[in-house]
């Protein structure tokens, strides 16, 4: 092929399509440009992904990986552990369907050596693995979570006698109100959206310098938080550590529980006694039915015996048979009362033997021993999907700190109008805070501190919450407390970077199995996110830098990678990217990344987590 001053003159028998030939030429005047095909094992478009892998294998995740994961699938050319290994590097990297792997990963295998494999699997192969899961290894994978999260976690590096301040909170992931392809895919709240359908996702999360996800776990379209609520508590406390119990507190609980269960079986002895009545009644309404018959039959023999009297006789057989009737139906309502009186008795005592063990565990729970050293102070904060009174008796008494929002805008209004106008503090020039006069929420017997809060927007409207808590005022006072509430924007970007970095809004498959084992890597895969980013990037000026920007712009450094010696892996980057520069050169341009002091207090900085 020539150029001509003209243009492009290809030859008679030239072919356009790029030939699968080792080496092709151009010859532009006394210019000569050749084109070669070579390896591309070497070079990678995601060259701090390599690091992440190298970090990975010092932190024994493929080894937990193993250890742990235990899947009985027949071997064709990848292991099963390695497909699902491959799958959480596909998270990390921040692909959004399983699809990506084939362009994204798969053709660099010096990637997926730095993980540890041979090569990447293809998504075929994930995807089949993916649907082999079941709920045994979805608790295999917890238990890989923990592993990782109890040797890496920046949150236990904290002091005990220091709170952590866990943000509860959950999302929907919906899908088209026409599938019918996902398992517990249900019609409920998703906001911005009508008449939609989905799953919910609830997660316990820590915010500031930690940037961790405790847990969480999916559930029906239709279900509230407090549905999954003991199963993140016991997230909670199983990752950070048990709070001091109340003993006083659920002593008191059980107490109320009993007397309620008392005045329970006295409605069932109760309901009992009516129906031992409703038989007696129902007997006497037998015997007189039986009189009426005896008393017709005597009246048909005198008509027979004495034909002139038969007109009388017949209207006394009449009157008999009409009370008959009256008393056959009544007869027949007794025996709908017993029954209704009956299946209500069985309910009460069903109730009634629920209350005397939900006392009896209160009671244990109360006398249970907690091992010292492991005690931890843990804040709970949410918004009012917690604020129910029964929800604030289970935290106080399972010693917990929170801040939530009350359930009910009603209520708050009513408590705003008790207020005085002097008794008001401003917040910002919009939002002004008081504390009220009440320190008693609907269905919770302790007392609580309450905040009631107002919103004057725009237009002048104002909308009224309120505020329930325990922590006391000279810890935070009015105005500090709020502030503190609405610092809980970190799990809102939490909630972003599911849905933005992680994709857990593209359900991969339609089992709920397989989506909650996808869940658990997609949260294990934004601690390890959070982690690799804070030993990178610590000191430098890439230090907390968000989640979003690390994945979609941090990882993307182009890296050739070689081994000049049997035991030396070298990774060289391209040195116009400023996140290799801050991760090769360190803190403050010293070469290495030595662990620096962070405050991880409650009033430490927030960071961008998005």
């Amino acid at each position: 092929m020539c150029i001509s001053t003209n243009g492009w003159t290809p030859d008679v028998n030239s072919n356009r399509t790029l030939p699968n030939e080792p080496s092709r030429t151009l010859q532009v005047g006394e210019l000569k440009f050749e084109y070669l095909l070579v390896p591309q094992g070497d070079y990678v478009d995601d060259g701090l992904l390599l690091a992440m892998g190298h970090l990975a294998q010092e932190m024994g995740l493929p080894a937990a990986f193993r250890h742990f994961l235990h899947l009985k699938q027949k071997q064709l050319r990848y292991d099963p552990i390695d497909k699902l290994l491959t799958f959480f590097v596909s998270l990390v990297e921040g692909c959004g369907y399983t699809s990506d792997i084939n362009h994204r990963l798969k053709p660099y295998p010096a990637l997926a050596r730095a993980w540890g494999l041979t090569e990447f699997a293809g998504q075929n192969a994930v995807n089949g693995t993916l649907h082999a899961l079941t709920w045994e290894h979805v608790q295999q994978i917890e238990q890989v979570f923990q592993q990782l999260f109890a040797q890496n976690s920046l949150a236990l590096r904290q002091s005990l006698a220091d709170p952590l301040v866990v943000d509860i909170d959950t999302k929907g992931l919906a899908v088209s109100p026409r599938s019918k392809r996902f398992e517990w895919a249900e019609r409920g709240y998703f906001p911005d959206a009508r008449n939609q359908k989905g799953l919910q996702f609830s997660a316990a999360f820590i915010g500031a310098e930690f940037r961790e996800v405790l847990g969480g776990h999916l559930a029906p379209g239709y279900a509230h938080v407090t549905h999954n609520l003991p199963a993140i508590l016991q997230l909670v406390e199983q990752r950070l550590g048990t709070p001091l119990r109340r003993s006083e507190l659920l002593k008191q609980h059980a107490r109320l529980l009993q007397a309620e269960a008392k005045t329970q079986r006295e409605r069932a002895a109760a309901a009992e006694q009516r129906i031992q009545r409703l038989y007696e009644h129902l007997g006497a309404l037998q015997r007189r039915i039986a009189a009426h018959q005896a008393q017709i039959q005597a009246l048909q023999v005198r008509i027979r015996r004495l034909p002139k009297r038969k007109r009388k006789l017949q209207r006394q057989i009449a009157k008999h048979q009409v009370k008959m009737r009256q008393d056959r139906r009544r007869e027949k309502a007794n025996r709908k009362r017993i029954e209704t009186l009956r299946q209500r008795g069985a309910q009460i005592h069903q109730e009634a033997d629920l209350l005397q063990e939900g006392s009896c565990n209160l009671l244990n729970l109360a006398d249970t021993p907690i091992e010292l050293g492991k005690v931890r102070l843990i804040l709970l904060r949410s918004d009012s999907a917690l604020g129910a009174g029964e929800t604030i008796s289970l935290l106080l008494e399972r010693g917990y700190l929170f801040l939530v929002k009350g359930r009910d805008a009603r209520t708050a209004r009513k408590l705003a109008a008790e207020i005085s106008p002097t008794e008001w503090q401003r917040v910002d020039a919009q939002l002004r805070a008081a504390e009220a006069h009440t320190t008693r929420v609907h269905r919770c017997p302790f007392d609580v501190r309450v905040v009631v809060c107002e919103r004057t927007n725009e237009r002048g409207q104002v909308s009224a919450y309120a505020l329930v808590t325990n922590l006391p005022c000279d810890t935070f006072g009015t105005v500090a407390l709020v502030q503190f509430y609405n610092a809980r924007q970190t799990i809102e970007a939490f909630n972003k970077v599911v849905a933005n970095v992680l994709y857990l809004t593209h359900l991969r498959t339609g089992s709920i199995t397989a989506n909650e084992a996808v869940t658990q890597f997609a949260m294990l895969a934004h601690d390890f996110l959070s982690w690799a980013a804070h030993r990178f990037f610590t000191g430098t000026p890439y230090a907390g830098i968000a989640m979003r920007e690390l994945v979609q712009k941090g990882l993307h450094v182009i890296a050739r990678v070689s081994w000049p010696q049997p035991n030396v892996c070298r990774t060289e980057f391209t040195q116009d990217s400023p996140y290799a520069r801050a991760f090769v050169t360190g803190p403050q341009d010293v070469n290495g990344q030595p662990p620096l002091p962070l405050s991880f207090g409650v009033t430490a900085t927030e960071r961008k987590i998005e």
